[in-house]
């Protein structure tokens, strides 16, 4: 069975479209990419986990990230690697 193709763009357009996409990601983001066919270390895992979390939490300082309070409109997924 060929490996599925990780596409962020994909992903990234549906958690934007789909409500239910949307609050699955929200409410268990490591769950919700996972299901997707990313693998995450632990260390990712806690670190998607935490920043969701913040972004969630009205007047929460998160790197890169910038919300009125009570929306939340879009999501953008940016995937770093360090070499």
């Amino acid at each position: 069975m060929p490996e599925a193709k990780l596409d962020l763009a994909r992903l990234q357009t549906q958690l934007n479209k789909d409500v239910a996409t949307k609050k699955r990601f929200l409410d268990d983001p490591v769950k919700t990419l996972q299901a997707e066919g990313f693998t995450l270390t632990p260390q990712q895992q806690h670190k998607v986990a935490y920043l969701v979390d913040r972004v969630k939490t009205p007047g929460a300082l998160v790197e890169g990230a910038g919300i009125a309070p009570g929306k939340l409109a879009a999501i953008t997924i940016t995937i770093g690697v360090d070499f």
